[in-house]
């Protein structure tokens, strides 16, 4: 609740929290907001205290409104959206490697869960293609199945591109990475 104090001319002179919504963010939202308000003038009295109950889910009066009757000025709603979906506590990639035999990795950069992705909360599996010449030298790399996710599948294929190998003749070979969330 909020506490406000208005002059005769049906302006706010002052104002404060009553009782505390919890949350600092939005107890100084309302206080922004009442303090800009102007009421209809009253005869009746020099100033006056009014104390509005704020109700989450609804919208605002916009800033300079007039209301008319006095201190009695209709009950404004604050909206504060959706709150924020928490972060995910796990977030796992794991990389399972299907290659022949004459297939060596030499250097293998470990992928983290690019950061957007979890905090949209996007999941899925992609299946990459490798395609290495002679001496191990990576030819290109292709999305066999992709996750539905852009950002999953470059992650994926920019990680690959990352890796050192050796093998003594043309190779081809996937690898596919588990993007999770719990």
């Amino acid at each position: 609740r909020v506490q406000v104090i208005v002059s005769k001319a049906g302006t706010v002179t002052g104002a404060k929290i009553d009782t505390s919504s919890g949350s600092k963010l939005l107890d100084n939202a309302a206080l922004a907001c009442v303090k800009s308000w102007v009421f209809g003038k009253s005869e009746k009295v020099d100033t006056g205290v009014a104390v509005f109950q704020f109700i989450i889910g609804s919208q605002l009066p916009q800033a300079g409104e007039i209301y008319t009757g006095g201190l009695q000025a209709p009950t404004p709603d604050i909206n504060i959206g959706e709150a924020p979906r928490p972060l995910p506590a796990i977030a796992k990639v794991t990389t399972k490697v299907r290659k022949p035999a004459g297939v060596e990795i030499r250097e293998k950069q470990e992928l983290s869960y690019p950061k957007s992705a979890k905090e949209n909360w996007e999941s899925g599996t992609v299946t990459l293609r490798v395609y290495l010449k002679k001496n191990g030298v990576l030819d290109r790399v292709e999305v066999v199945s992709s996750s539905g996710k852009e950002q999953l599948d470059n992650a994926a294929v920019n990680n690959v591109k990352s890796w050192r190998y050796y093998t003594e003749k043309e190779e081809v070979f996937e690898v596919d990475y588990i993007f999770e969330l719990k």
